[in-house]
């Protein structure tokens, strides 16, 4: 009787034990999911109030004159090499 009595404790504080981990683990999880919650929610704010620095730049490089003049350098020589090598 006093095994089972034992035993019976030891069950009861193992499953004690697990289900305190169990709530550990979830208190943890929804601490996580919040914070990336506010880190995307800071982003959008951000996307919102500042300009696409890459967006930006890309756009700039694009219209600046000095680029246009070397793509259309590069297009120009390899439209002649492809002429040449055709005939």
């Amino acid at each position: 009787m006093d095994k089972t009595l034992t035993e019976a404790g030891e069950y009861d504080s193992q499953r004690q034990v697990i289900a305190n981990q169990a709530l550990q683990n979830a208190v943890e999880t929804a601490n996580m999911v919040g914070k990336q919650t506010v880190r995307h929610a800071d982003l959008a704010v951000d996307r919102q109030w500042n300009i696409d620095e890459q967006g930006y730049t890309a756009q700039n490089i694009l219209n600046d004159a000095v680029f246009q003049d070397a793509i259309a350098s590069a297009v120009t020589k390899i439209v002649a090499d492809m002429t040449t090598k055709k005939k």
